[in-house]
């Protein structure tokens, strides 16, 4: 009889443990205006852009970012050093509580590479942020014109 009231003793403290614990939900995390231009088709690189909202009290770590339109995807940021613009692939990013992180030409942004299918203008396809905390945020990207954007120069990649 003891053993029972033991185990739903426990059993109801991890239930309420479960229920009290705060979990982020992918819908706490808004993606808008999500775009990359398109290009001429022999290029192998494309750069995504979006902004990424984080509604949550925590900060998030963006750790991988994948589609299955492209081989591989990774976060860049272009940097100014003494004059010389140079771009570095960052591992991950922290998205602090309800902050607003803006992947833009010149600055953040996607680096896709090896596109596994021709994209034309007005096309769309998914793409995935997985962050640290087992959380899966996926997104529309819509393939548009780069009229009145700034140019992106990808000179400096590895």
């Amino acid at each position: 009889m003891i053993n029972k009231f033991r185990i739903r003793h426990c059993m109801f403290l991890m239930i309420a443990l479960l229920w009290a614990s705060p979990s982020i939900a992918s819908t706490d995390i808004a993606i808008e205006h999500a775009w990359t231009p398109q290009g001429p088709m022999t290029m192998t690189m494309h750069a995504g852009y979006f902004m990424l909202t984080n509604h949550t009290a925590d900060t998030l770590e963006l750790i991988s970012v994948s589609s299955d339109h492209y081989g591989q995807i990774e976060i860049h940021k272009a940097d100014m050093v003494d004059g010389l613009s140079s771009m570095r692939k960052l591992n991950k990013l922290a998205v602090l509580s309800h902050e607003k992180v803006v992947f833009s030409p010149g600055g953040l942004h996607l680096m896709m590479r090896d596109p596994l299918k021709r994209l034309q203008l007005g096309d769309t396809f998914i793409v995935r942020l997985e962050f640290e905390s087992d959380i899966i945020k996926e997104f529309t990207m819509h393939v548009a014109q780069r009229h009145m954007q700034p140019a992106t120069s990808h000179h400096g990649h590895p």
